[in-house]
């Protein structure tokens, strides 16, 4: 394959050269440069690590998320998916059956940090995620939370969730712009 790109390209240098007309590089064949991306998976628990490195320029992609896709890691907080078309913006949660906290009493926090908050349209703005900050969940085992009133509780558990985002970090994932979602 590079050897007859090699042999068109030489072909079109000389065929220009013969008429005496000039070829523009854009005209020019390049021969594919792939770079190397290096991917690691490490699973532990209910979560999965994802890291991808390209060793060129030295860039870091993570992502870091539920096993089952039904909570993502970004931004120093937790999103846990719901259905899309569904507003939690009036989620409850409970951190292993403890008092109910609403949603909304975080999001001066989750503005602080970052968290891509404005998922949806005008309407519902939330897109069915409901973002609880790291260190809440940390601390906790399980969480149950009632996306909306008419809902009821959905309980997420948090197995290798703190071991991963430790593994993550030791392996460059700083700082959090290098969380990705899924």
């Amino acid at each position: 394959m590079y050897r007859v790109r090699l042999v068109s390209t030489a072909l079109l240098l000389c065929a220009g050269a013969a008429f005496g007309v000039a070829v523009p590089a854009s005209a020019l064949p390049l021969l594919p440069h792939h770079p190397k991306i290096t991917h690691e998976s490490t699973h532990l628990g209910d979560w999965r690590l994802d890291i991808a490195r390209d060793p060129f320029s030295g860039e870091v992609v993570c992502r870091l998320g539920a096993r089952n896709h039904k909570a993502i890691y970004r931004a120093s907080a937790v999103g846990f998916r719901f259905k899309h078309k569904w507003n939690t913006t009036d989620a409850v949660y409970r951190l292993d059956g403890g008092d109910p906290r609403a949603f909304r009493d975080d999001l001066p926090d989750l503005v602080g940090r970052g968290v891509p908050l404005d998922r949806g349209n005008m309407d519902n703005a939330s897109g069915g995620i409901v973002w609880i900050p790291y260190e809440r969940l940390v601390v906790a085992n399980a969480i149950a939370i009632e996306p909306r009133h008419d809902r009821r509780a959905v309980t997420f558990h948090f197995r290798g969730l703190a071991s991963l985002h430790e593994i993550a970090l030791a392996r460059g994932c700083t700082p959090e712009s290098r969380f990705v979602e899924q």
